[in-house]
């Protein structure tokens, strides 16, 4: 039989509230949304089956001031993790290139 595999670009999977520790599973979908409502939620990630493309929302929950703490298999422009927005309610928008070994990350930051 033939292997077809399906990629559909019609939902953004929503993780909820963070906690401390939050795990993304790329497996599920390749657009998602998380809040951070930890003063540091520590992210890991699920690896996609393959290669892609990869984005994720941060969005500060209603007291902000929040901070991410990356997978060390997220690499960097220049290895400089972005600080993102801390307003409360702030969204940052985050995307990835998964190659297999690590995640290359581009942070679009304070969406209104």
């Amino acid at each position: 039989g033939t292997n077809v595999k399906t990629l559909t670009f019609d939902q953004e999977f929503s993780n909820g509230n963070s906690t401390a520790s939050a795990t993304v599973d790329w497996t599920v979908a390749e657009k998602q949304v998380i809040t951070i409502n930890a003063a540091t939620a520590t992210l890991a990630f699920t690896s996609p089956n393959g290669v892609g493309n990869f984005l994720l929302r941060v969005v500060q929950d209603a007291t902000g001031g929040r901070f991410v703490a990356w997978p060390v298999t997220v690499k960097w422009s220049s290895s400089v993790i972005p600080v993102l927005s801390t307003a409360p309610g702030a969204i940052d928008i985050v995307t990835f290139y998964w190659n297999g070994v690590n995640y290359y990350g581009v942070a679009s930051l304070n969406f209104g």
